[in-house]
């Protein structure tokens, strides 16, 4: 909710008000009167606040309120004169405390009450006032169930005042009731309540906070929220080599890769599972990126590109015979294999018949990487429906199944 929209709506409400009581004066009997006494200061009031002279318009009205023995419908329209120089003076706080007097008045019209409290709200916005706030926001959202802005609002006052469930409980009703409704949820309501979930957990990046920075990804996929979400599993892996491997692999293709540590990393890790040719492309990706290649460290990286172009030369050297055994074999492994080197050279086409043909033939040792490598394979070949049918081959209890899924969500 935009914080200052309510000063044109407040001044128009005065003027509507305040100027009513002149009609006091000399309206039908049964209609109460302000009394010249309360009347001539309040209407020289309303005069200074429409030429914005707040200061002599609270003079004045101090001088309505010295009038002694007044009745309670001229206290009414003291305080409807009084809130609106204090706005046009910026003492927020104490326009809203004005502002409840007048709510709480039997003299406020029915068909005011709505937006007075309105602008209640809004005014104790203006200082934070979350005491107040979560007094009447609650009030207003009960009457006003599908406004989402002052939802919202509600939540960013629970946040502020570390009420960290509620917060939590608000923002997952106004996300879920969004999409329910088909909507896609603000981006704004999604970082509030992965700041929330990430409070909750000690400043951690547990799966609650992974989830929502999932489901931002599906709305409002970016590197940066690839970054956080490729992080925080990792930091949920450990030392489970396979699953970086697949992981900084998915950190590579979503643009989520940024240290050198993390490119020096990715390729020894294809460099270990055999795919010397991958390696040397990470660090080729590296420094074609600017991010190997300077520093005190740029001789060792410039040795590690040339061992790895070294062993990949060799790799690819021995590729016929391995196209041979891969045919001739009764399981699929070496096919796999086979295709993984494909990969690393950039012959995707050629992966996706060696993967696919080691699959069908069975007895690969590991299925689910297999399948992962199949999905990269149709991704990099421009493939995508069969890039995520491939991912979504990965079984449930794979230990790779959420990289699977994340790959289907980068594929999109």
């Amino acid at each position: 909710m935009k914080k200052l929209s309510i000063f044109t709506v407040a001044v128009a409400l005065q003027v509507f008000l305040v100027t009513s009581f002149v009609g006091g004066l000399a309206g039908a009997a049964e209609e109460p009167k302000v009394s010249p006494k309360v009347g001539k200061p309040l209407q020289e009031a309303i005069t200074a606040t429409q030429k914005k002279q707040y200061e002599e318009a609270l003079a004045k009205v101090k001088e309505a309120s010295a009038v002694p023995e007044k009745s309670a419908f001229e206290e009414f329209k003291i305080n409807q004169v009084t809130s609106g120089a204090l706005i046009g003076l910026k003492r927020y706080s104490d326009a809203a405390a004005v502002y409840e007097k007048l709510l709480d008045s039997s003299f406020m019209p029915a068909d005011q009450v709505e937006l007075s409290t309105k602008i209640i709200i809004q005014l104790y916005m203006q200082n934070n006032q979350n005491a107040k706030l979560l007094e009447y926001l609650p009030r207003w959202i009960k009457t006003h169930p599908n406004d989402n802005d002052m939802i919202y609002s509600l939540a960013l006052v629970q946040l502020h005042a570390s009420q960290l469930k509620p917060a939590k409980d608000t923002l997952e009703g106004l996300i879920s009731n969004s999409e329910k409704a088909g909507q896609r949820p603000k981006e704004d309501w999604l970082k509030s309540l992965a700041v929330v979930n990430y409070k909750l957990a000690d400043n951690k990046m547990d799966k609650a906070y992974l989830s929502v920075v999932e489901k931002s990804l599906h709305y409002y996929p970016n590197p940066t929220l690839w970054q956080q979400m490729l992080s925080g599993l990792r930091e949920q892996q450990g030392n489970n080599d396979t699953l970086n491997f697949q992981l900084y692999r998915l950190m590579l293709a979503v643009g989520a890769l940024k240290s050198a540590d993390d490119y020096i990393e990715l390729a020894q890790f294809a460099n270990h599972f055999g795919y010397p040719s991958e390696a040397a492309n990470v660090m080729t990706a590296g420094f074609a990126a600017k991010v190997l290649g300077d520093g005190d460290e740029k001789e060792r990286q410039n040795r590690l590109l040339a061992s790895f172009k070294k062993a990949a030369d060799s790799d690819k050297a021995e590729l016929p015979q391995i196209e041979k055994r891969a045919l001739a074999a009764a399981d699929g492994q070496t096919d796999v294999t086979l295709g993984e080197d494909y990969i690393g050279l950039g012959q995707y086409a050629q992966a996706i018949e060696a993967i696919e043909r080691g699959l069908k033939k069975g007895n690969v040792k590991k299925p689910d990487q297999a399948q992962i490598a199949l999905g990269i394979a149709y991704y990099n070949n421009k493939q995508k429906d069969q890039a995520r049918a491939a991912f979504k081959q990965v079984a449930a209890t794979s230990e790779l199944k959420r990289i699977a899924e994340l790959w289907v969500l980068h594929v999109g």
